[in-house]
């Protein structure tokens, strides 16, 4: 599933996580808080929560996928 919750209460809006994300799957929001955008692009790469300095990102090892819908 990816990117699975950011705590704000423990985010310090340094925005590294934004930085770090290879596939820009986290914007700021208007108060800087980091945002899951574009979840379906993540990989489950777990920079974001590894290179965290307050430990608020939480990340499941599931990668996101869209579902296969018939046309």
């Amino acid at each position: 599933m990816g990117v699975r919750h950011i705590d704000k209460k423990k985010c310090l809006r340094c925005g590294l996580c934004v930085t770090i994300c290879p596939q820009d799957v986290l914007r700021r929001d208007d108060k800087k808080y980091p945002v899951i955008t574009y979840l379906q692009d993540c990989q489950s790469c777990f920079l974001c929560e590894k290179y965290c300095p307050a430990q608020a990102i939480t990340v499941s090892a599931d990668r996101e996928r869209r579902p296969v819908l018939p046309w």
